[in-house]
């Protein structure tokens, strides 16, 4: 399950409560209730167990810093019941929550999206490439991705 937002964000989240609300409104909307994404948010904000990708009982509260980037260098133990997807993204909400401007997005947590060139569509071949991250920006309501 989803979480509420604490009205106080655990020192390791390092974004405003505003802007975290924004953006797990849109992963609620976007994915599994029961699944990694929303046991990365519930984690992250209450340290409420599983953790979110290795799912080992967790009872010591919210994580540091260095608790969600044991969790996103971790092999998962979602062993295929998950597609793979849903763990980078779970991955990549540990990352945000707990990265400053300064930080630089690991390869492995880039957005990828479909390559569209014409002979690829010719011969149904899926690629992927990866997609340059935007620079910091604003979102809706002008709350910034760093707030």
């Amino acid at each position: 399950m989803f979480p509420q937002i604490p009205a106080k964000l655990p020192p390791a989240i390092i974004k405003s409560h505003d802007v975290a609300e924004f953006i797990m409104s849109r992963d609620m909307q976007e994915h599994d209730p029961t699944g990694p994404v929303a046991l990365a948010w519930r984690w992250a904000l209450t340290g409420q167990g599983p953790t979110p990708i290795t799912l080992m009982d967790w009872d010591t509260g919210p994580p540091s810093r260095l608790d969600m980037q044991w969790q996103i260098e971790c092999p998962d133990e979602w062993q295929g019941r998950i597609p793979w997807d849903e763990i980078r993204a779970a991955r990549s909400v540990l990352w945000w929550l707990s990265s400053g401007q300064e930080d630089e997005v690991p390869s492995d947590l880039l957005p990828i999206e479909p390559a569209t060139t014409a002979e690829e569509r010719r011969s149904r071949s899926l690629q992927l490439r990866q997609v340059p991250m935007p620079g910091p920006g604003r979102l809706p309501g002008g709350l910034s991705t760093w707030d």
